[in-house]
């Protein structure tokens, strides 16, 4: 399922809660969780980049995001994620979100 960029929506709201502080980016829709994390200094640790490992995983709390690829929800299924765990290898900000990481690493 491919997600449609709206070209009018010049940028879109990420806000990121990481240890009880929230920090809020303009980002241009589309553009990937990685990028954004590498950009903004996040603590967002990436190591495989294909769904495979875990260790970019997050909660979403207000779901702006790209759909989840089929390669995620089967990581996530067999991770025994929570309902609202993505992985910031897949993902993709499309609208608003809003998303929690953790520095327990």
């Amino acid at each position: 399922m491919e997600t449609k960029i709206d070209p009018a929506q010049k940028r879109v709201k990420l806000t990121v809660l990481v240890d009880g502080v929230s920090r809020t980016f303009e980002v241009r829709p589309g553009l990937g969780l990685e990028a954004i994390s590498l950009r903004h200094k996040l603590p967002l640790e990436f190591d495989c980049r294909k769904a495979d490992c875990g260790i970019c995983s997050f909660i979403c709390h207000k779901d702006g995001l790209s759909p989840k690829s089929p390669k995620e929800q089967e990581y996530l299924l067999a991770l025994a994620a929570k309902p609202r765990e993505r992985l910031g290898c897949q993902v993709r900000v499309f609208d608003d979100s809003e998303i929690e990481l953790t520095t327990d690493w």
